[in-house]
C-alpha cells in the first residue's frame, strides 16, 4: 500500500491483456490443421467424382468389345464433322454389314464370332486414315467416316481395301472362317447434309449392295429405287 496525500493507493502488476497459452496455441494449430485435411480430402474426392463421371461417359460412349466408338458417340462425332467439313473437300458416310457372319456364329459359337468381331475392327483400323472413325453400331455392322476427301476416288480405294482386308481368312482358335464385307455409301451434300439421313441413306444402300451380289460396294446416288 502507499500513502499518497491521505489516500491509500494499492498497485498490481496484472498478466497482458487476451494471455495466449500454449495449449491454445496447439489447439488452435490442431484446428487449422483438420480444416485444411478436410479442405484437401473434400476437393480430392470431387477430383475423383469428375474424373468417374468422365469414365462412365466414356464407357457409355464405347463398345465394350471391340472398343471402337458406338452409336451414340458416333453421332456426336459425326455432327461435329460435317459442321467443319470445307466446300471444297468431301465426306462420306460407309454403312458396313458383314456378309456369313451369322453362320459364324451358328457354327463356331458366339464366342468366336466375338472374337471375329475383334480381329475384323482391327483390320477395318488399319484400311483407314488417321483422322476418319470407325464405329460399331450393331452386332455385325459398322460405320465407317471418311473425312476430308479430295475425291470419291479416294473413297473407292479405301473401300476396296476395307473388302479385301475382311475377305482375308481368319483363325479362330485352330478354326479358319471366311465373311465378306457389304458396304453402302453416302456423299455429304450430295445424298445429304444431316448426319442421321446420311446414316440412314447409307444404310439402304448396303442393303442394295447385300442383296445385289454382296461383298461389294454401292453408292447411295447410284441406286435405282
Amino acid at each position: 500500500p502507499i500513502e499518497l496525500h491521505g489516500n491509500i493507493l494499492l498497485l498490481k502488476v496484472s498478466n497482458p491483456i487476451n494471455p495466449i497459452s500454449v495449449k491454445r496455441l496447439i489447439l488452435e494449430c490442431i484446428m487449422i490443421l483438420l480444416w485444411a485435411i478436410l479442405m484437401a480430402w473434400l476437393a480430392y474426392s470431387l477430383l475423383k467424382l469428375n474424373e468417374q463421371r468422365v469414365q462412365l461417359n466414356m464407357i457409355a460412349m464405347i463398345d465394350p468389345l471391340t472398343n471402337l466408338p458406338n452409336r451414340r458417340l458416333l453421332s456426336i462425332k459425326l455432327d461435329n464433322i460435317l459442321s467443319q467439313t470445307i466446300k471444297d473437300k468431301s465426306c462420306v458416310v460407309c454403312y458396313l454389314d458383314l456378309d456369313g457372319f451369322k453362320a459364324v456364329n451358328d457354327q463356331l459359337g458366339h464366342a468366336a464370332g466375338d472374337e471375329l468381331l475383334k480381329i475384323v475392327s482391327g483390320r477395318l483400323k488399319g484400311c483407314v486414315r488417321v483422322n476418319d472413325i470407325i464405329a460399331r453400331v450393331g452386332g455385325d455392322e459398322f460405320v465407317i467416316v471418311l473425312v476430308a476427301l479430295k475425291n470419291l476416288e479416294e473413297a473407292e480405294f479405301i473401300m476396296k481395301r476395307v473388302i479385301n482386308a475382311v475377305n482375308q481368312p481368319i483363325n479362330l482358335s485352330g478354326q479358319i472362317a471366311h465373311v465378306s464385307a457389304s458396304l453402302g455409301a453416302a456423299v455429304y451434300r450430295t445424298d445429304g447434309e444431316e448426319a442421321e439421313h446420311l446414316l440412314r441413306v447409307a444404310d439402304q444402300a448396303m442393303y442394295h449392295a447385300k442383296n445385289s451380289e454382296k461383298n461389294c460396294f454401292f453408292f447411295a446416288k447410284n441406286m435405282v429405287i
